[in-house]
């Protein structure tokens, strides 16, 4: 019986010593919405800002609590935007919603002529968003119109706004630099490959533009100069992100890499699934989902796992981080709040900042 009882403790020690290796996430809290939730919630101070696609939009704060809820009649498929004491909210009927960031209520409404699918960016007291049908827009952020641009293509990008240029990219496969301040074009760029996702800017004024056939071009932000162009075997999912002077792909076959700002492989990682978000790089950590419903952590630095998280169902939103807090949304509609690595999080909201460049707040 001791030889038996010996045997049974041992076994258990050998899987106890087998998993230690395999380190799980903190949970803090989670919340069920019930309805896909996309690209990704948005925190500002003590505050979470989250959409789904029925058109909810709702208000916790850190510890899960509901402060307000808004409901619109409209479908969401674009992250929160706020900025300052307002939240900005685009649909897919073609409005963008101001809402006080305090109490929910709304402030005003704008009504453009096509659908957004793309997230606002705020740059300069204005606010950027494009519609369906190539219009791109700059509002004020009582909600009059600054200035209007239609350019060629449909585009379901969102706009990324830096030293005084919006940068976007449209499904024929142009890249467009327009003025933030007049709505003139600076230049224009056809790389004739769809450009789906969002752009990216680093801090040295090169731009990272990723393609449906699976290219990464990296340009300049001056004068749209090609700088240097890499392919890949698989799609590119969500847009690049920059961090620590590194560029960082997720794939959808599952990999991820991080690239120098020369475009030279520094190192790659292969998730169990396909991957469903963009990379979140903050505080030396990596944050990213794929679809056996996991949530990754890895180090930033040489792409080695700390931990993994089983979430409901895949992610649908890209994570985001503030201090020691990761959110991050999935498919059935429930959000999580996990605790993150760093207290240095710095990558609140959609693409990193409210100008939306793909790097971190500074």
């Amino acid at each position: 019986m001791k030889r038996v009882l010996l045997t049974l403790i041992l076994i258990a020690l050998s899987f106890s010593l087998c998993s230690c290796g395999e380190e799980e996430g903190s949970e803090l809290w989670s919340y069920t919405i019930g309805s896909l939730i996309p690209p990704s919630p948005s925190i500002e101070e003590n505050k979470i800002v989250v959409n789904s696609l029925d058109g909810k939009i709702l208000c916790f704060d850190l510890n899960g609590k509901i402060l307000w809820q808004y409901e619109i009649e409209e479908e969401i498929f674009s992250s929160p935007l706020i900025a300052g004491d307002k939240v900005y909210i685009s649909s897919a009927g073609g409005k963008i919603y101001c809402l006080s960031l305090n109490n929910g209520n709304k402030l005003w409404e704008y009504k453009a002529s096509f659908p957004i699918v793309s997230s606002p960016a705020f740059y300069a007291d204005g606010i950027f968003f494009t519609g369906t049908d190539g219009s791109m827009y700059a509002i004020s952020t009582n909600g009059s119109l600054i200035w209007s641009k239609k350019v060629e293509g449909s585009i379901y990008a969102t706009p990324a706004v830096e030293d005084g240029k919006v940068i976007i990219g449209s499904l024929t496969g142009k890249v467009h630099c327009i003025d933030a301040y007049t709505g003139n074009i600076i230049w224009d760029l056809d790389l004739n490959d769809p450009i789906e996702s969002n752009i990216c800017i680093d801090d040295t004024g090169q731009i990272y533009v990723a393609t449906a056939s699976g290219k990464l071009y990296c340009l300049d932000i001056d004068d749209g100069t090609e700088l240097w162009q890499i392919s890949f075997s698989s799609k590119i999912v969500g847009s690049p992100a920059y961090y620590d002077e590194k560029v960082f792909l997720s794939l959808f076959d599952g990999s991820v890499y991080a690239l120098t700002s020369k475009g030279r492989i520094l190192w790659t990682y292969k998730a169990d699934g396909a991957l469903t978000t963009s990379i979140c790089p903050t505080d030396n950590y990596l944050y990213f989902g794929d679809s056996k419903n996991n949530l990754y952590c890895l180090d930033a630095s040489n792409g080695e796992k700390k931990w993994t998280f089983t979430l409901d169902s895949p992610a649908s939103s890209a994570p985001i981080a503030k201090k020691d807090k990761v959110v991050i949304g999935t498919q059935k509609g429930k959000l999580y709040c996990l605790k993150a690595e760093g207290s240095d999080a710095k990558w609140p909201t959609f693409q990193g900042n409210t100008a939306r460049t793909g790097k971190e707040s500074k």
